[in-house]
């Protein structure tokens, strides 16, 4: 089953406890700059891409490229059900709202999802992190899982100003 995080670090505390040999980190600051609803994924990985290099937080043709990795590790495994580490802050819940709604894209079951919900991973160790998990249901994200598409139109924004 895949195993996705909240970033590097995350994944990192995984692999420490025991609990996952590989992880895919979430990487992507969803709260700043344009995550537009009505674009393929390609087209949203330049878009995220040029924000994030605009940004000076990489170089663009080295996001676009992690990016799309992200992208193709989701859409080979996701389909089989994924294990989510997220935590309760915007940042995490914002990249979780994304994941979600992906998941829901390629046709991923709810209960082939188990969502982490402990307040954090530093220090914990296999047991305490597999103890915070639980199974996702229609009713737990219902807008990711419930008639919001494919695209994560939960989140989504074009410009500063506009809540996600």
């Amino acid at each position: 089953m895949l195993h996705i995080t909240c970033g590097d670090f995350a994944a990192d505390e995984l692999r420490r406890a025991g609990v996952a040999e590989a992880a895919l980190p979430w990487r992507d600051v969803l709260h700043e700059g344009p995550v537009p609803s009505d674009v393929t994924g390609r087209e949203m990985r330049e878009i995220r891409a040029g924000f994030i290099a605009s940004c000076g937080w990489g170089a663009y043709g080295d996001v676009l490229e992690s990016l799309e990795e992200r992208d193709r590790l989701l859409e080979e495994s996701g389909v089989q059900g994924a294990t989510l580490w997220f935590e309760a802050d915007l940042y995490d819940q914002l990249q979780l709202l994304e994941v979600l709604s992906r998941l829901y894209g390629l046709g991923t079951a709810p209960e082939r999802v188990q969502l982490f919900g402990g307040a954090g991973f530093s220090g914990l160790g296999a047991d305490d992190l597999r103890a915070g998990l639980s199974p996702v249901s229609a009713q737990t994200m219902p807008c990711a899982f419930r008639g919001q598409g494919s695209r994560g139109s939960a989140f989504s924004r074009t410009g500063p100003g506009q809540a996600p």
